[in-house]
């Protein structure tokens, strides 16, 4: 007797809190594409078409030979009550084909060997590019005692093809079913007896699932989320129905987070809990940033690798550890490199850090960068001329600045003769001409003669004259006609030829003027003053007048000493 008593004890233990309680609505996140897994259904294929959210049971039928498919749920929680069941199915309508069969659902308690039919199977077809059939509701009823407490109880879909395919380069058929929900009138509270919290992507702030399997008797869960054990502070309480997942996109970076479910139906809440933990992953920090060391000529901007969920980054330079006197936390928005609009130092000790942000955070502890800006010629880009002969003994000289590193002082350029392998700037020497990037020269260069010239940066703080490279040019055998015949700036010159004097008016100002033989050399400069130069010293012959104006621009003229 006492045995008889103790074995009923442990039944009603197991059974009487228990009951038959599902609403599947395929919608957990990740769920999509085939042989995909549920607790207590079989594998199946999940597609993106449903009656509500975004998922459903995708039944795809070859249309050859009667092709069947099959969804079976399978549970050991019934407590002997009616059950009872409802879906919603739909059938895609398709271009190039139709669709026509049935569905019939049916249940069995001797593990799928025997199978008894609700109701006559669910005929339905779609002619080729017909309407579709729309989520239709079907439900029905297992009356109390078919299915006994405790036993395997099955409940299966099948579909079934009807129509030979008509177009057989398109042999297929389509029907969904979605929100399946079967449920038995509890007869107690819920039990927490083999059932566990689990999760998708737990790691990831912006991705979480939590996921559990059905508890015995339960109609609904509440679930809280907190950063304590029993904590509320994220989640409180919250009644999410009878499902048993829960998606989350808020949460934070490297937080210990823990959850509390509790099972309830129509006599309370279950006596227990079902609770688990996790920890999110840290926010990454950027790999691979650039420039590190010392470069010795500029930088091409800052630039790192992208992180994987990353909204955007946020960017530090100063020139000190730790220092953003230059740059200070600049969200720079979600790119992997970043051009700053104000100019880099030359010779000059940078450090930088990149932060990933989204929207559970910012990332922490990211590593500084440095480098150093060296020489401050070596931006330099030089335009012309640039190893060709020149078309003038009184070229202009000019020069640039690449990317975005570039002097604060100016520049100081030199120019000479280049004499086997070695430069002279026996023309200029080391001149400071501002901070410009062209330089006419105002005195005739010798003809058919190598020159070398190079310009160097410097700043205010630091200068560096050395290692600064530059280019070669040659000028011509002798003036071309062209500056010979020019005449742009209306240029008078009287009486010519001339036994004495000769006057020279423009609408320009003129600074000084040179006389300079055929073969490009300057034989006199004379002094500018009331528009007349004294020719009475010159042998008769012909001769050049190189007028230069104040803008440096050059006029040469042909006159002849009679």
């Amino acid at each position: 007797m006492k045995k008889m008593l103790f074995t009923c004890i442990l039944m009603c233990h197991a059974f009487c809190s228990a009951q038959i309680t599902i609403f599947e609505d395929f919608e957990r996140p990740g769920l999509l594409g085939d042989a995909i897994s549920i607790y207590g259904w079989t594998p199946l294929r999940i597609g993106s078409t449903s009656c509500t959210g975004t998922r459903a049971y995708k039944s795809f039928l070859n249309t050859f030979g009667g092709q069947t498919t099959t969804l079976i749920y399978t549970t050991n929680h019934s407590n002997g009550a009616e059950l009872k069941y409802s879906f919603k199915y739909f059938v895609e309508s398709m271009a190039n084909y139709s669709s026509g069969g049935n569905i019939t659902t049916s249940y069995s308690l001797d593990g799928g060997t025997s199978w008894t039919d609700l109701g006559s199977p669910i005929t339905f077809l779609v002619p080729i590019a017909g309407a579709a059939i729309p989520c239709t509701l079907v439900s029905g009823t297992i009356p109390a005692g078919n299915i006994p407490t405790g036993s395997t109880f099955k409940f299966r879909f099948m579909v079934k093809n009807t129509v030979v395919a008509n177009n057989p380069a398109y042999p297929y058929q389509t029907v969904g079913i979605d929100d399946i929900k079967l449920e038995q009138i509890p007869t107690g509270i819920p039990s927490c007896l083999n059932t566990q919290v689990y999760f998708t992507n737990p790691k990831n702030p912006l991705k979480t699932d939590i996921q559990w399997y059905p508890a015995k008797g339960a109609t609904g869960y509440y679930i809280s989320l907190g950063t304590t054990p029993g904590g509320t502070d994220v989640i409180n309480n919250l009644d999410i129905g009878n499902t048993t997942h829960h998606f989350i996109s808020t949460l934070q970076h490297s937080i210990q987070y823990f959850v509390t479910i509790t099972p309830y139906n129509s006599f309370g809440n279950a006596s227990c809990t079902l609770t688990s933990d996790f920890i999110t992953d840290k926010l990454l920090c950027p790999e691979n940033l650039l420039p590190s060391g010392n470069i010795a000529s500029t930088i091409n901007g800052f630039k790192w690798d992208p992180v994987s969920d990353a909204a955007g980054y946020k960017i530090t330079v100063g020139t000190t550890p730790q220092g953003n006197d230059i740059l200070n936390n600049v969200d720079v928005g979600n790119v992997t490199t970043f051009h700053p609009s104000a100019p880099l130092l030359f010779n000059t000790q940078y450090y930088f850090t990149v932060k990933t942000y989204n929207a559970s955070g910012e990332s922490f502890g990211c590593a500084t960068k440095s480098f150093k800006t060296q020489i401050p010629c070596a931006p330099l880009a030089f335009h012309s001329p640039n190893g060709n002969v020149v078309s003038s003994l009184t070229p202009k000289l000019s020069w640039g600045t690449k990317d975005f590193v570039a002097p604060t002082g100016g520049f100081r350029l030199s120019l000479g003769k280049y004499i086997g392998s070695n430069s002279t700037s026996d023309v200029l020497d080391n001149l400071d001409v501002g901070y410009v990037t062209n330089y006419q020269l105002t005195s005739s260069l010798e003809p058919d003669t190598n020159y070398f010239y190079s310009a160097s940066g410097y700043n205010y703080q630091t200068e560096q004259f050395n290692n600064c490279y530059g280019v070669f040019f040659t000028t011509p055998g002798v003036l071309s006609t062209s500056e010979i015949q020019k005449d742009n700036d209306n240029i008078l010159i009287y009486p010519n030829p001339t036994k004495d004097f000769i006057n020279v008016h423009s609408k320009k100002k003129i600074k000084n003027v040179n006389l300079v033989d055929f073969s490009g050399k300057k034989l006199l400069e004379f002094k500018w003053e009331n528009n007349k130069i004294d020719l009475r010293d010159l042998s008769k012959g012909g001769y050049i007048l190189q007028i230069i104006f104040s803008d440096n621009s050059v006029s040469n003229k042909t006159i002849t000493r009679e």
